[in-house]
């Protein structure tokens, strides 16, 4: 049985770079691989997202020192802080006036050191209610003694 004569346009043809020629080097089949990768592209920061970190730096700076300052911590605490108030979309009710009525109450159990409702109160300048609960009975000893 005949095999079927099937063109591939140039577009569609990917480059094969570790097979056959065995006389080129892995470190040139490598090179020549990156080559053809696509640069990576910067994460795009919105307004809100750096404000939301100049807010809990200072809030971080302005209290003893903890655990969540890691790196880690702030970034997840900057990301749920964003997500929350474009999600409720906060920013639109706090512009209508008619609205203000209308604001959500935050609640947040297990808040810890409430940092993550603290920089979303703070991201909404003061005007939504939020109540943080936590009820644990942390050691003496649990955040770091000096930063």
């Amino acid at each position: 049985m005949e095999k079927p004569n099937i063109s591939v346009g140039q577009e569609d043809q990917k480059p094969d770079f570790f097979s056959g020629n065995s006389s080129r080097n892995l470190a040139e089949r490598i090179e020549a691989a990156v080559d053809h990768l696509s640069k990576p592209l910067e994460p795009e920061v919105s307004t809100l997202e750096k404000k939301a970190n100049l807010i809990l730096l200072d809030i971080i700076s302005r209290h003893p020192p903890t655990w969540q300052e890691k790196t880690t911590n702030l970034s997840q605490t900057v990301a749920l802080a964003v997500a929350i108030v474009e999600q409720l979309n906060i920013r639109r009710l706090l512009g209508d006036a008619s609205t203000i009525q209308n604001l959500p109450l935050l609640i947040d159990l297990g808040a810890g050191k409430a940092l993550l409702s603290r920089l979303i109160y703070e991201l909404v300048g003061r005007k939504i209610d939020i109540i943080a609960v936590d009820v644990r009975n942390a050691a003496k000893n649990y955040d770091p003694k000096t930063k």
